[in-house]
């Protein structure tokens, strides 16, 4: 069973910015942003069926934070998380 979705996006700011235009529009932020203990920086936030998906300054930190458990897959791609 997936825990939840780890979406990697570059930076704080991206992280950031789309989290607080969600907030914006209503949309319930489950947790973040925020720097973890284990030293990432994500928020996570619900898909309209209520899985958890998470946006993270970076998948490695991630991976790190799941101490090899499970199973991250970095995937290179730009693209407005917001996108109608």
């Amino acid at each position: 069973m997936v825990d939840h979705l780890a979406i990697s996006v570059g930076s704080e700011s991206v992280v950031a910015e789309p989290t607080a235009r969600l907030r914006a529009a209503a949309v319930p932020i489950l947790d973040g942003p925020r720097r973890t203990g284990e030293g990432y920086y994500g928020s996570h936030v619900p898909d309209p069926e209520g899985s958890r998906i998470e946006l993270a300054e970076s998948v490695r930190g991630v991976e790190a934070a799941a101490g090899g458990r499970g199973l991250a897959r970095r995937v290179d791609h730009e693209c407005d998380v917001l996108a109608a």
